[in-house]
């Protein structure tokens, strides 16, 4: 163990760090780290840069008259050094016979009590050779050195370890005392868990009963709804066979009349007289299964009722004195429609909020396993999981709206330029070409193959192809009274714009109005529809986003609202769906966005 310590003592501190070896008439420099005097030389004279430290970089101060070797002379001694390495060779475990061995109980060390030379006992320290001595030593051989008796030397030490000692007791209660607490507090709330777990686990078992019960009676009902149509279409389907039997018979009877032979006709005349009889009996029908049923159905308004008012089963919060982030918070919830009942999940997303304070996403769009969001305020457009993890992002002048291109590609228009960013998503997210167009496009969403739907702050309507031709425009005297405020102040303010079959669907952002038209500019309705941002069809209604109340409207492809309590989400603003999922950013400057699962 002596030799293990001597050796840790050696490499940790009595080892120059230019030659690795322990020092050897160690010299000290201003910045107070040391060094073996040849080693100085060496390196001072290999350096012919600005002479420094070679551990700390300080600068030396050598002058410049003055020769490396000559200088280096003049360097104080690291008295402290030698004294330590002097105290470790002479304490050498391997030489050394001032320690004894006891082997009762163990071994033990004991260390020499009375000097060799002056045959007297330590009473003193030497702090400047780092050794014990007699009082003849201090008197003949350390006059200049600082010499302590060792009795105070050790009421010192004592003093401090005793209060480290204290410390490090009252730190290990402290720390009892947390732990405590804190297994105090795991099984307090894993009671209080498990008391909740048990109320909605009895919530759970008692409406699958229930639901089991309705959808028994549900299914108890369909079933007496289908008898009297199976009864009929059993006896139709009788009277049709007996039909074609007595055609047939009817047939024998007209040819046996014809028949010329008397002997032959009299035989055949009995043998119908004998199967009329049994055709007859058989042809008899019961009408009464025709009869006009009447249904009448009463569904239970109270159990409607109170379906279409359940917006959660429960509400449950954890709280703390202790703020804690979370950076995706998905609920499930029930819908309050006006005229259905829907289940839907509902997950919240925060785009990284490590790089900038800022956010405006103005564009979102949903591809089948991600999706992609435009941040048009730092300029840049990043492909999310549906989980919210970032696995791609590309930076562009200016996006704004987005929208699918192809299998797995994106069109990305630009704020402030005439032009249309068209990007690949596979493998990554990447700038395949720029197209330049005629005119400046705000707006777009996908017409077919190869084509888009865009929308300019002129007020036009436009079908583009992927190289930028127009192929198609709405005529714009035909949709002067749909857009004659349009933009008469506010050119910066977009249009968007969507097809839907054969028509047109388009937001007005000024009179904040949704219209449907034909490609000639024609109107089949429009929807005033106060605080509308923006929308998105899906593939039975459209979506529409209201960032000023908070909400998210349902309305049907003819143009009324189906349900205006639809969602509620702090400022929605882009939206895009796909199948059963809705994707939705909210207004700047937030960094948030929504994934709704509808089930």
């Amino acid at each position: 163990m002596a030799a293990r310590l001597k050796h840790n003592i050696e490499e940790d501190y009595l080892t120059c760090s230019i030659c690795f070896n322990i020092f050897t008439d160690p010299r000290q420099l201003s910045c107070g780290h040391s060094y073996c005097i040849q080693c100085l030389v060496e390196y001072l004279k290999s350096t012919t840069s600005s002479k420094s430290c070679p551990t700390c970089r300080q600068a030396m101060n050598c002058p410049k008259s003055t020769e490396i070797q000559t200088w280096i002379q003049t360097l104080p001694q690291d008295l402290l050094l030698i004294g330590i390495i002097n105290a470790v060779k002479k304490h050498d475990p391997d030489q050394d016979h001032d320690y004894d061995e006891t082997i009762n109980g163990g071994k033990t060390l004991q260390e020499k009590t009375v000097c060799d030379k002056h045959i007297k006992c330590f009473e003193y320290f030497c702090s400047d050779h780092q050794d014990i001595l007699c009082s003849e030593c201090v008197a003949e051989l350390h006059k200049k050195c600082v010499s302590s008796p060792i009795s105070e030397l050790q009421l010192k030490a004592l003093s401090e370890l005793n209060e480290i000692h204290s410390n490090v007791v009252r730190n290990l209660k402290d720390m009892s005392e947390i732990e405590q607490k804190g297994i105090l507090n795991l099984v307090s709330y894993q009671n209080k868990k498990e008391e909740k777990l048990f109320i909605l686990s009895s919530l759970r078992k008692q409406f699958e009963k229930f639901s089991s019960l309705i959808l028994t009676d549900i299914k108890a009902k369909e079933t007496s709804l289908n008898w009297p149509e199976v009864n009929m279409k059993s006896v139709l389907k009788a009277i049709r066979i007996h039909r074609s039997h007595l055609e047939q018979f009817r047939d024998d009877i007209v040819t046996t009349t014809r028949e010329i032979n008397i002997a032959k006709k009299q035989k055949d005349v009995l043998e119908i007289h004998k199967a009329a009889d049994t055709l007859l009996n058989k042809a008899e029908i019961n009408y009464s299964c025709f009869r006009d049923y009447k249904i009448s159905f009463e569904s239970n308004d109270l159990l409607i009722s109170s379906i279409s008012k359940v917006k959660e089963v429960a509400n449950i919060e954890i709280s703390s004195d202790v703020d804690i982030d979370y950076h995706a918070d998905e609920t499930l919830s029930v819908i309050e429609p006006e005229t259905d009942f829907m289940m839907y999940r509902k997950r919240e997303f925060s785009v990284n909020q490590e790089t900038h304070l800022y956010r405006s996403l103005s564009g979102i769009c949903l591809l089948d396993n991600s999706l992609i969001i435009i941040d048009q305020y730092n300029n840049n457009a990043m492909k999310m999981t549906l989980d919210g993890e970032c696995v791609g992002n590309c930076s562009l002048t200016e996006p704004y709206q987005v929208c699918k291109s192809g299998n797995t590609g994106i069109a990305i228009t630009c704020w402030d330029k005439n032009v249309i960013f068209i990007l690949d998503t596979e493998p990554i997210l990447s700038i395949k070409k720029v197209v330049k167009t005629n005119k400046h496009y705000l707006g777009i969403s996908g017409a077919g193959k190869d084509r888009y739907l865009v929308t300019s702050p002129d007020s036009s309507i436009d079908v583009i192809s992927t190289s930028g031709e127009i192929l198609f425009s709405i005529d714009s005297r035909k949709q002067s009274n749909i857009f004659s405020s349009l933009f008469r102040k506010s050119a910066s303010v977009p249009v968007k714009a969507m097809l839907k079959d054969e028509t047109v669907i388009m937001c007005d952002s000024i009179k904040k109005t949704l219209v449907c038209m034909d490609f000639v500019g024609r109107i089949f309705w429009q929807r005033k529809i106060p605080g509308i941002s923006n929308f998105t069809c899906g593939p039975e209604e459209i979506y529409c986003t209201l960032s000023c109340s908070n909400r998210v409207l349902r309305l049907t492809f003819d143009g009324n609202i189906a349900d205006n309590t639809f969602l509620n989400i702090r400022h929605p603003w882009a939206i895009d769906t796909q199948g059963q999922t809705i994707v939705i950013t909210e207004d700047s400057p937030s960094e948030k966005y929504h994934i709704i699962k509808l089930e």
